[in-house]
């Protein structure tokens, strides 16, 4: 569950109203499976920025799996992957 300051939903507010507020992980997770419907198989997708990593499984068009980890070195990614 995400949360805006209350000031900041309002500013926000008044300059686009009634805005539709999605975090990353929606935004990421809709395109993954709009782009895999129908796709029968398992796929890992990894997005990753600075030591921002998100992992996201899906089989069959649905979603398995989804997290963020911090990974600071090279053997954190490996190891979240793993």
């Amino acid at each position: 569950i995400y949360s805006l300051h209350k000031k900041l939903f309002k500013k926000l507010n008044d300059t686009f109203p009634n805005p539709e507020i999605f975090s990353l992980n929606t935004v990421l997770l809709n395109n993954i499976l709009r782009e895999n419907k129908g796709t029968r198989e398992k796929k890992m997708f990894v997005y990753k920025e600075n030591n921002f990593l998100q992992l996201l499984f899906i089989e069959n068009g649905k979603l398995l799996f989804s997290n963020n980890f911090i990974a600071d070195t090279e053997e954190d990614f490996v190891y979240y992957i793993l």
